[in-house]
């Protein structure tokens, strides 16, 4: 009886679960992801029919790939991760950022962030985002669909990592970080980001006496 199954080449595979060809290989290789070996020599991978899809499988695109069979919990856990990785380094590679360096954005204001959240808040960089009292802030998506010249997009990205940043540490601190309830109408500190001298200013309040001000980055350590 048919199983239903179809036999994917590695190239559909990978467009299926939007990585590159090569991680496809590495994942057979390890183990990870079921083949068989057809005819010709190609390795091709298995497509769990639509009633299979309570099995053990990989979803992408509302298909189904089958995992390894010997695939252990912690093993699918530290695939899914890899593949999630995968996928972001494709994105990361497909888009055109102009002469932004996205990474080197990224690092920078996260470190800026980090100097002055306060304890026992962590803030991270990876992949082009800011990770932040556990809300990500996609600078790389920013850039990405902004409008402008690079200092401009830079601008505007780094605007908009200032107003999550005040979200997420006001649900610690609870009140309108960094300022103090009633501090500002509205509530929260204005966020600002401008550009002076070759360096993107970043602070909280008023511009001309600001609540908090962030150390400056140069511009030309993030556009190449």
């Amino acid at each position: 009886m048919d199983s239903g199954r179809r036999l994917l080449t590695i190239e559909e595979a990978a467009k299926i679960l939007r990585v590159r060809e090569r991680a496809v290989h590495d994942w057979i290789d390890a183990g990870m992801i079921s083949y068989v070996t057809v005819a010709s020599g190609e390795r091709r991978i298995q497509q769990l029919a639509e009633h299979e899809n309570g099995s053990q499988g990989i979803n992408s695109s509302q298909r189904t790939l089958a995992l390894g069979q010997d695939i252990d919990r912690d093993t699918q856990t530290k695939f899914r991760k890899d593949l999630q990785r995968r996928q972001r380094e494709l994105q990361l590679e497909s888009v055109d950022y102009g002469s932004v360096n996205i990474q080197a954005l990224t690092s920078l204001i996260a470190a800026r962030f980090a100097a002055v959240v306060p304890d026992p808040t962590t803030v991270t960089a990876a992949d082009g985002q800011i990770f932040a009292a556990g809300r990500g802030i996609d600078i790389a998506h920013i850039i990405a669909h902004a409008d402008g010249p690079p200092h401009d997009r830079i601008r505007y990205a780094a605007g908009q990592a200032l107003d999550t940043l005040s979200g997420s540490m006001a649900e610690i601190t609870t009140e309108p970080w960094p300022a103090r309830t009633n501090q500002f109408r509205g509530g929260f500190p204005p966020s600002n980001a401008t550009l002076a001298d070759g360096k993107l200013l970043l602070s909280y309040g008023d511009e001309s006496d600001p609540t908090l001000t962030l150390e400056p980055i140069r511009l030309a350590d993030v556009i190449n």
